[in-house]
């Protein structure tokens, strides 16, 4: 085979090695439902659903439908880099292979019980990776603060009484800048997430983590459920968000494909190695003819 074709098979043979089945996987939905208590932050609309029409429809015995109200930014949603960037990615630009990837969890729940304010360092990264290795090319590293065990109630998430008319007075954990460079300059990630309403701390007022991870097209994840449930590595993390033309973001159905350390040899294992044998088989074969 000249050089030509070993381009060629390389070519055809990288997207086989990167299946990930869910099938034989435990599941984790990492959404919150989207209904009149969804959060979204002060300034923004709550999301609201009206009923049209329930009942008969002429010659059909029962038919529901309705309309939804709420800013893009509401319950658990991605913000796309012209969130904070001029020019930068709006949400139906995201490619589809950046919206999964290998969870990273950093859990900082010890921490932020200390530091309602804290702030996930390049130091906790750094500690992650001594315990479970270097943080894969593609990762979503998500938040675990411990947080999600105050959703949905907007005093307790924001840890204010007066959230709605005095911003300054929010309190929640989020990234620190140097965490966020230390994955912008050493590590190639797809997204950082949080169980918080941002990625930025809420003592914040310029949302430095927003424009810095934006600006390199790192997506956001805000208000992510379930953390707990997640391990610290073996997660694939899912993001598929709706397709808002022009928009900054959007609401997302998340979860995650857990492989357990029991199942490591198990039919969704087997099920790559033949996928992948198969189509070494197929694409040698279209080569030759």
């Amino acid at each position: 085979m000249d050089a030509g074709g070993v381009a060629r098979l390389m070519l055809f043979l990288s997207p086989v090695f990167t299946i990930i089945p869910v099938e034989g996987r435990r599941i984790v939905d990492l959404s919150y439902d989207l209904d009149n208590n969804a959060l979204t932050y002060p300034n923004n609309p709550r999301f609201n659903l009206t009923l049209v029409h329930e009942g008969s429809y002429g010659p059909v015995p029962w038919v529901q439908f309705g309309n939804v109200e709420f800013g893009v930014h509401t319950g658990t949603h991605i913000d796309s880099p012209n969130h904070f960037v001029k020019g930068g990615l709006q949400a139906h630009q995201i490619r589809m292979e950046r919206l999964m990837g290998p969870g990273v969890v950093i859990n900082v729940k010890a921490k932020v019980v200390q530091n309602i304010d804290y702030e996930i360092t390049d130091k906790d990264l750094m500690a992650w990776e001594e315990e479970n290795g270097p943080i894969p090319k593609g990762a979503i590293v998500l938040m675990n603060s411990g947080w999600g065990a105050r959703y949905p109630d907007f005093e307790r998430v924001f840890n204010s009484s007066t959230y709605k008319q005095d911003h300054s007075s929010l309190h929640f954990p989020g990234f620190h800048t140097n965490a966020a460079q230390w994955l912008v300059n050493k590590r190639h990630i797809y997204a950082i997430g949080v169980d918080t309403p941002s990625a930025d701390n809420g003592r914040s007022s310029s949302f430095p983590v927003h424009q810095l991870i934006t600006k390199e097209n790192i997506l956001i994840i805000e208000n992510v459920a379930n953390m707990d449930k997640l391990p610290s590595s073996g997660a694939y993390i899912y993001l598929p968000m709706l397709k808002f033309k022009g928009a900054s973001g959007a609401p997302a159905r998340m979860f995650a494909a857990i492989e357990d350390e029991g199942d490591r040899t198990n039919s969704a294992t087997t099920f790559v190695f033949h996928v992948s044998a198969v189509g070494c088989l197929l694409v040698l074969k279209r080569l030759l003819i």
